[in-house]
């Protein structure tokens, strides 16, 4: 009979800004492009908030910096990367690359790579 494993606690190597990539990479978007506009848009930090004021609500918010307006039912939880992420993608789908402000003054330029 095999004696008792212990397994040590389990530490996640995987880092925040790799968390991020995966997830970008789950969606049907040019990964490359997607990515450099986040990196623009926020460094892809999940906790990034610009204070602008949009029609209704104040806030750009998370990796891909969803306008406040998108999601107004609950800005808080677009500082979750997965669902922020998920809305980004949800826009992009709708709008096209216009709607990110470092897309279409061509800032994302410096990320790709």
């Amino acid at each position: 009979m095999f004696g008792k494993i212990i397994i040590p606690e389990y530490s996640d190597p995987v880092s925040v800004e790799d968390r991020v990539r995966i997830e970008i990479n789950k969606y049907d978007w040019d990964t490359k492009l997607a990515t450099a506009i986040f990196l623009a848009e926020s460094g892809l930090n999940p906790n990034a908030y610009n204070p602008e004021w949009h029609k209704n609500c104040q806030g750009s918010i998370g990796v891909a910096q969803v306008a406040c307006i998108h999601y107004i039912e609950n800005p808080n939880a677009l500082y979750d990367y997965k669902f922020n992420i998920e809305i980004a993608y949800n826009l992009y789908s709708k709008y096209g690359w216009k709607i990110w402000g470092s897309y279409t003054d061509k800032r994302y330029l410096q990320y790709l790579k």
